[in-house]
């Protein structure tokens, strides 16, 4: 299977956590035409931080709308012991009622806490993926 290419490991990809690798590449799958693209695309996944680059995302995180939802997520957060996609959602909601934000406007400034790119796969699995620990981790580093 896929997880034996040496390339994963080279990249930071840790193949024997095959749950997770195979929920990163069942998430990735449609935006893969080449395997030399997914250690770029699976690197939200396995890094420790969020090192931003894109002058777009350091912009919307620098924001003060943007700093608002992180706060506000992080305190809604702190009801669930685990994070998967369903309780990321009713997060979102939560989110958006407190803060009055919707659409793009909320969740780009997530995702770009979550993955450090504006654009990705689906939002809720990709924080299911990550956990708990490390969204609150990632988000906390942005926060002002």
């Amino acid at each position: 299977m896929i997880w034996q290419f040496p390339f994963l490991e080279s990249a930071g990809i840790d193949p024997t956590d095959r749950e997770k690798l195979e929920n990163v590449f069942s998430l990735m799958k449609d935006s893969v035409e080449h395997l030399s693209q997914i250690p770029e695309l699976a690197k939200p996944f396995y890094q420790d931080s969020i090192q931003l680059t894109n002058g777009q995302a350091i912009a919307l995180y620098s924001k003060d709308t943007s700093q608002k939802i992180y706060w506000a997520f992080l305190r809604y957060l702190q009801n669930y012991d685990h994070l998967d996609a369903g309780a990321f959602i009713v997060i979102m909601k939560q989110v958006q009622k407190e803060t009055g934000v919707m659409g793009k406007d909320l969740w780009a400034p997530i995702r770009v806490a979550l993955t450090g790119q504006m654009h990705g796969p689906e939002l809720p699995k990709t924080a299911a993926i990550l956990g708990k620990e490390k969204c609150e981790r990632f988000i906390r580093g942005l926060v002002d």
